[in-house]
């Protein structure tokens, strides 16, 4: 990064002005993006808590527009988006939903601690491990559950199916997702039966048709 660019940050870093702050950090945005895979791990880690200490004095709309831009970067910085999950659920969700660069303990602490919204945006994103899907189940409300339930590409135990299991046996909101879950096992599917209307039932029975005897 040549010492110009390298200029950008530490201005951006140090001005005090709103509006010299914000055209900087778009400046320094479409930095980052441009020098994408030619970075060293200083250089980054210097984006990364830059881009920190001045996404802590911006203000929502500003930020919910960085949480669009780095949403899919596949190197985002990672002190930023950890930063931008924990907002509000205006500027965390892409983040949630997308960002592959939020770790597992992050996402933990995120349905631990946020909002329900938070907590369903977990739940779509297209890997979601055992350990977060337990996580949500315990702390999710039926909509974030739903979420979970539907996604077909989260991993979810045996544990966690009982539980979604019993919880919606009682609520007829889960019934379809509990239901369409393919992997949802046999045993479980077939509790849901006689809670569930006849369009649901049939596709109980056309599972348990398609089931090998033995």
């Amino acid at each position: 990064m040549s010492q110009a660019r390298f200029a950008k940050l530490i201005d951006l870093a140090r001005t005090t002005d709103s509006g010299v702050r914000r055209e900087l950090l778009r400046e320094v945005t479409d930095l980052f993006f441009e020098t994408s895979g030619g970075r060293s791990e200083r250089e980054s880690a210097l984006f990364d808590d830059v881009l920190q200490l001045v996404a802590a004095e911006m203000q929502a709309g500003v930020l919910a527009e960085l949480s669009e831009l780095f949403a899919d970067a596949q190197d985002a910085p990672v002190g930023l988006m950890r930063d931008l999950a924990n907002h509000a659920f205006e500027i965390a969700g892409p983040i949630l939903k997308r960002s592959r660069t939020l770790d597992e303990q992050t996402l933990l602490q995120i349905v631990n601690y946020q909002s329900q919204q938070h907590i369903a945006a977990v739940a779509q994103r297209e890997e979601v491990s055992e350990t977060v899907s337990d996580a949500i189940v315990k702390f999710g409300d039926d909509t974030a559950l739903d979420a979970l339930i539907r996604n077909d590409t989260a991993k979810i135990s045996r544990t966690s199916m009982e539980a979604a299991v019993d919880r919606a046996r009682r609520n007829a909101f889960l019934h379809e997702g509990v239901v369409k879950r393919g992997d949802l096992p046999l045993d479980l599917l077939n509790e849901m039966y006689f809670v569930v209307e006849n369009t649901l039932r049939d596709q109980i029975m056309k599972r348990n048709a398609s089931v090998d005897p033995a």
